[in-house]
C-alpha cells in the first residue's frame, strides 16, 4: 500500500465560474411599465428605481425608515450587514422617485406613525425583505426575474453611465 497518494501531485481542473444573466434596458423598462397606476405598484416601481438607483441589497431596501431619507442633503443613510451604515448619494431622477412616493405613501397613511419607508398594504412597520424582492412580480408580471438577474444590470448600467461621463 502506499503511504501517500500518488496522485496528490496532479492539478484538480477547475470549475468554469459561469457569467451572471443580466437583464437588458428592454427588460428592466417592461418591469417599470408593468408596475400598476395604483398604490401598490407605485410602490413596485419606488422599490426598483431605488433598488437599482442606490445599488442596495434587499435587506437594505427592507430595513429603510423615513428617518434614514435626507432629499434636501440628496442622501440615504443604508444599514448594512454588521450594523455597518454608509451613506448613499441619491440622484437627481431617484430624488424625484422617493419625493414621488414619500407624497403617496403620506397620503396613504393619513397621519399614522409607522417610520418604514416602503410600508406595505397592510400597514407593516417593518417590511419582511421577502415581501420587496424584485422577484415578487411587480405589478402583477410573472414573477420569474431575480434579484441575481438585476445586481448585475445594476452594475453594467453603473459602468455604461460611467463611461458616458468620461466621454
Amino acid at each position: 500500500m502506499f503511504e501517500e497518494d500518488p496522485a496528490a501531485w496532479i492539478a484538480k481542473p477547475r470549475v468554469g465560474k459561469s457569467v451572471p444573466y443580466c437583464l437588458n434596458d428592454d427588460q428592466v423598462r417592461s418591469l417599470l411599465e408593468a408596475c400598476a397606476d395604483n398604490w401598490t405598484g407605485q410602490r413596485s416601481r419606488s422599490i426598483l428605481l431605488t433598488f437599482l438607483g442606490a445599488g442596495l441589497r434587499v435587506s437594505e431596501l427592507a430595513a429603510l425608515s423615513m428617518d434614514d431619507i435626507n432629499l434636501g442633503a440628496g442622501t440615504m443613510l443604508v444599514k448594512g450587514k454588521d450594523s455597518k451604515e454608509r451613506t448613499v448619494p441619491i440622484g437627481g431622477p431617484l430624488s424625484g422617485v422617493l419625493e414621488g412616493w414619500l407624497n403617496l405613501r403620506g397620503s396613504f397613511l393619513a397621519g399614522e406613525t409607522h417610520r418604514a419607508l416602503f410600508v406595505t398594504k397592510f400597514r407593516e412597520t417593518a417590511p419582511n425583505p421577502r415581501s420587496i424582492q424584485p422577484g415578487e412580480a411587480p405589478g402583477g408580471t410573472s414573477g420569474d426575474i431575480e434579484r441575481q438577474m438585476l445586481t448585475p444590470y445594476l452594475a453594467a448600467h453603473l459602468r455604461h453611465q460611467l463611461h458616458e461621463k468620461r466621454r
